[in-house]
């Protein structure tokens, strides 16, 4: 079992250690795909070709956002494969066209269909790798989500249990926005709330 784990991370760390200088964007072959996959929780993969247009344009963006989720010491990862070498992993995964982008979540791969820009990709991946719902404890953290994204939609409950709480989660786990729960007094004091459900949206 500790071999087991031990060869995981040392893949893991190989596969680290292939990423392109400065571009936090592991490079995968069929040689550490698989333990790559496995040692990590979160892993978005772009299979692309080397004479892609398209590709071409997104790496730039690409390689912006996995810094930044690299700086902020995120579990997410970003890697890519040419998918005109490693033939195999391109069959494997039904890759049609360039660039094809799946997030592996747990090993189990889903479709990405955000904004392919630095900002869409992590927005987009922080909705699909946290909370449906973000439940905000500072007035400090509430502005910073606020200046950090074009708008937000707050939900304001002293019922998470309530029929009506239940409707905005499953419209929130359906979205590809930000969704927040603000619990702390002087926010709840700004939306003037005192019971049930309410919804606003806060725009930049």
């Amino acid at each position: 079992m500790v071999k087991t784990v031990l060869s995981l991370f040392l893949f893991a760390l190989i596969g680290l250690v292939l990423a392109e200088d400065g571009s936090h964007v592991i490079v995968l072959t069929k040689d550490n795909f698989d333990t790559t996959i496995d040692a990590n929780e979160f892993v978005l993969v772009k299979f692309f070709a080397p004479w892609c247009g398209h590709c071409k344009l997104l790496e730039p963006e690409y390689n912006k956002a996995a810094k930044a989720l690299f700086e902020e010491k995120s579990e997410i990862k970003l890697a890519k494969v040419d998918a005109t070498v490693e033939l195999s992993l391109a069959s494997r995964f039904q890759v049609r066209g360039y660039p094809t982008i799946k997030l592996f979540r747990n090993g189990v791969p889903i479709e990405f269909d955000g904004e392919r820009n630095s900002e869409g990709i992590i927005k987009w991946l922080k909705r699909k790798t946290g909370p449906a719902v973000l439940v905000v404890e500072s007035a400090e953290e509430y502005e910073k989500i606020i200046e950090s994204n074009k708008f937000v939609v707050v939900g304001l409950t002293d019922d998470i249990k309530s029929k009506e709480w239940e409707v905005f989660y499953s419209v929130a786990s359906n979205s590809d926005e930000v969704f927040i729960r603000p619990t702390v007094q002087s926010i709840l004091d700004q939306f003037k709330f005192t019971s049930g459900v309410q919804v606003a949206v806060v725009r930049k």
